[in-house]
């Protein structure tokens, strides 16, 4: 601690990526993350929908049907427990979801036994009811205060130009709000007319005083998610011919949108799973004029499957990654499973891009999983899986690398 006149001035962590409005209505749901059984899961279905017996919609989010013991539920069992009230389970990779026939029915969608995946399930989950204006405010700043405990006083928040405009309101005019929010713009609200503050005045207010908000990066979605079987890889899932993954956005249209929010000087986010969709971003930043990445900060959200060597090409665009060592625990057996042994070396390498020279960022994605700095770090210490085994030893950061990630 520094004496700062008649308090203190206590360092605290910046979370460079999560969802803060996601996470903020996952308060007003049911969490799953500790199901791993049907009984388990409809015990707290079943116990959730009598005390929230005046809405009308059970919304269950950190569903992780990889990790189920037995077959993972299907549409009928939601059917069959819940007839009269629209279901919906959230994968915890937040990139498709489970839906009751009631819920089906309720939004008006198409969904095969159920499930919806990618931007389908984005546009499905979009027509759920969810916590708005006066109704949101409660739930943000319960998050805000569980944040402020875990020592995070400053985040990066993804949740798109509604999520930025609800925030920035909240943070300019509640003194409760104790936390600095950067926010970021989808794709589909990219407008490159928009002025982009030089990085000199991004938290500065027209007054000079600080300011609790900025606007942050344009985020590109390259593909899916492990979870979902989305991921864009170079080579079929495991046991599963024909099977690549899915690129939401094409080779071209990636490098004109980051070409595009180069000329406009805000920086790119660009979220790759896959091997395919980490190299795709590479080619795509490479093609922009020399020293732009390390200029705008440009860089790849989680980088998870990294094939042998990208990692060096990173380094030598001054390209950042943020990382998820909380998903590593949960990612390992999917990972085997869907993408198997040799591939999944390159499954969270961390220690391999710090020593490329990449900068990373150590992070959490919540709420796809629980936001705790020091359970980060530990995680990036030790790569202990859920099973008690090291994973990738020589992956593990030194605790000089970590605290400097964090």
């Amino acid at each position: 601690e520094e004496e700062c006149g008649d308090g203190y001035l206590i360092p605290s962590f910046t979370e460079a990526h999560l969802h803060l409005v996601r996470l903020a209505r996952t308060y007003d749901g049911v969490d799953l993350r500790q199901c791993k059984d049907n009984e388990q899961l409809l015990t707290r279905l079943k116990q959730y929908a009598q005390e929230s017996s005046a809405q009308k919609w059970i919304v269950g989010s950190a569903f992780n049907p990889n990790l189920w013991q037995g077959e993972p539920p299907k549409q009928q069992l939601l059917n069959e427990y819940f007839p009269q009230r629209p279901v919906l389970l959230k994968n915890i990779d937040l990139h498709s979801g489970l839906f009751n026939e009631r819920a089906v029915l309720e939004i008006g969608v198409e969904a095969e036994e159920g499930m919806i995946y990618e931007e389908s399930f984005w546009e499905a989950e979009g027509r759920v009811p969810v916590a708005t204006g006066e109704a949101l405010v409660p739930l943000l700043l319960k998050t805000v205060q569980a944040l402020n405990r875990e020592g995070i006083t400053a985040v990066q928040s993804f949740d798109g130009q509604e999520g930025e405009q609800t925030v920035k309101a909240l943070a300019e005019g509640c003194t409760d709000f104790t936390l600095r929010v950067m926010g970021s713009r989808l794709a589909s609200e990219f407008d490159e007319k928009e002025a982009y503050p030089a990085k000199e005045n991004l938290w500065q207010n027209k007054d000079g005083s600080l300011a609790r908000f900025a606007p942050g990066p344009l985020k590109l979605f390259i593909d899916g998610a492990l979870n979902s079987q989305t991921a864009l890889l170079e080579d079929d899932y495991e046991n599963e011919p024909g099977k690549l993954g899915i690129a939401i956005l094409q080779l071209d249209q990636l490098k004109a949108l980051v070409a595009k929010g180069n000329s406009a000087q805000r920086p790119v986010a660009a979220h790759a799973i896959g091997d395919k969709a980490n190299r795709w971003a590479v080619e795509a930043f490479a093609s922009l004029p020399r020293g732009s990445c390390e200029k705008l900060r440009h860089r790849i959200e989680h980088a998870q499957l990294l094939p042998p060597g990208l990692e060096r090409q990173m380094a030598g665009l001054g390209l950042f990654a943020t990382t998820l060592p909380p998903h590593l625990p949960f990612d390992i057996v999917p990972a085997l499973r869907h993408w198997g042994k040799e591939r999944s070396k390159g499954l969270h390498v961390l220690r391999s891009m710090v020593e490329a020279g990449v900068k990373i960022a150590l992070t959490s994605d919540a709420p796809v999983a629980p936001f705790s700095p020091i359970s980060s770090l530990h995680i990036a210490l030790f790569r202990l899986g859920l099973d008690g085994q090291v994973f990738l030893p020589q992956e593990c950061l030194t605790p000089h690398q970590a605290l400097l990630a964090l």
